[in-house]
């Protein structure tokens, strides 16, 4: 196969030729149209000039006698045969005597010679077309002109050629350099980048390549913590399951008390189960929504009711206020089912990081931007609890991921609820994000996309 740098070189050499060649092909066939041109204009010049001698030795003189050695002179001074006749077709001069030439042959340029005075046709002018001195000297002119332009076209690739070498070289040292980078990625070394050139081109594909590399080693660190915390997710429910097994086995509890145990760590793993097959199907763009019509406060009401429930025992006040009083009747076209998961997920999670007696706030309403309302709703939910650390709010949102490592999955969660809110948001249309409440505590907003433009 043949290498880049070799292709730019024969592509390089192969256009320089060309041009040459062409250049010359052009310059030769210029050069004799133009010589040609100022040869015929010459000659017209000179036949005017011959024409204006003879006709004034023909009045000084009173006619064509002893015209012979004039005739001969201009001849010389011109470097052509010359003939002049009489009025009767005699020829009374000849420039080149020892030459048998007849006025009759077709190759003579003929000019009529008028008497200045009379306007009476004293003779004929005849000046041979035959190729003589000048012909040669035109001859040689082109081929020199030729040979020039030749030289020039030999010297330009002698130059071109190491000039397009030298230019050629970053090039094609790039892409081998961005070739080798991409094989080595393709045998498994994630960590290889790409070097920044200068070409405009292979500067956005390096960075291209260097962002898809991130991303491809981002999902293959991804992939590995997925399957590492599944793991450690199941494997501790299944270690319970196990230990009340035993427990029972060796009589250190009664069977009815095992069996609610086991049952409790089964309805975990089916839980996580479920959770992570959500999760799939988002991520396959498999989730359908069934999107109907239903007011914000019938969307609302119920997972607050719920939490309310939860949050009671520690004695938190969970409630809902909306920005406007017909706010609360205002008509969403969401999933009602997904988006009740979403409420319950944000709303089980305050429950849970919040200290007793606290506050629990649940606000929608239109977004308003300045001193106007958008079409977009928001759902925002606020509590005074510990909060989320500006460096963690970024994290959330990823899998498995929990503000305290300590925390099991018992106290903690498995830290799949905040993802799965996110990617059931943004199956709306919408988008989630994790903030902090004015006055400490955590904050999560959800917007939803124009509804009357999402109903349309």
């Amino acid at each position: 196969m043949t290498s880049l740098r070799t292709a730019l070189l024969l592509a390089f050499a192969a256009v320089v030729f060309t041009t040459a060649l062409t250049v010359s092909v052009f310059f030769r066939v210029r050069a004799e149209a133009e010589i040609a041109e100022f040869e015929e204009r010459t000659d017209e010049i000179q036949r005017i000039r011959m024409e204006h001698w003879l006709l004034g030795y023909h009045s000084s003189a009173g006619g064509w006698s002893d015209l012979q050695d004039f005739i001969e002179e201009m001849g010389v001074l011109y470097g052509q045969h010359i003939l002049v006749e009489d009025a009767d077709g005699t020829i009374v001069g000849n420039s080149q005597p020892l030459l048998e030439e007849q006025s009759g042959l077709t190759d003579w340029a003929t000019v009529p010679l008028h008497a200045r005075a009379s306007d009476e046709r004293i003779g004929t002018l005849l000046v041979s077309r035959a190729p003589g001195m000048r012909t040669t000297l035109r001859r040689r002119l082109v081929e020199s002109l030729t040979d020039i332009a030749i030289g020039g076209s030999i010297l330009a690739i002698l130059i071109a050629i190491p000039l397009s070498i030298a230019l050629g070289r970053p090039i094609s040292t790039s892409v081998s350099r961005l070739a080798a980078t991409a094989e080595r990625f393709g045998d498994g070394d994630l960590s290889v980048r790409t070097e920044a050139v200068s070409t405009r081109e292979l500067r956005v594909l390096s960075h291209s390549f260097n962002r898809m590399a991130t991303r491809i080693a981002e999902a293959q660190n991804l992939r590995r913590s997925l399957v590492a915390d599944t793991a450690h997710e199941i494997r501790t429910p299944l270690s319970n399951i196990r230990g009340f097994i035993e427990a029972q086995t060796d009589g250190l509890v009664s069977a009815d008390e095992a069996l609610a145990s086991i049952d409790e760590e089964s309805s975990l793993l089916v839980g996580l189960v479920d959770d992570l097959q959500l999760l799939a199907a988002a991520d396959a763009q498999d989730l359908t929504l069934r999107r109907e019509p239903c007011t914000a406060g019938d969307l609302l009401r119920r997972p607050v009711n719920r939490a309310r429930t939860l949050a009671a025992e520690e004695g938190t006040e969970v409630s809902l206020l909306f920005h406007e009083v017909d706010d609360e009747t205002r008509m969403l076209s969401v999933d009602r089912r997904r988006m009740t998961q979403v409420l319950t997920n944000l709303l089980n999670n305050a429950v849970q990081y919040c200290p007793p007696s606290s506050a629990i706030v649940v606000r929608a309403g239109l977004l308003a931007r300045g001193e106007s309302e958008t079409g977009a709703f928001e759902i925002v939910v606020e509590d005074n609890g510990p909060g989320i650390p500006e460096d963690q709010r970024e994290y959330v949102f990823d899998r498995f991921y929990r503000l305290e490592r300590s925390r099991s999955r018992r106290t903690g969660g498995s830290g799949l609820g905040l993802t799965i809110a996110r990617k059931l948001v943004e199956l709306h249309g919408g988008s989630i994000t994790a903030g902090e409440r004015e006055g400490g505590g955590a904050q999560f907003r959800i917007v939803l996309p124009d509804q009357e433009r999402e109903s349309s």
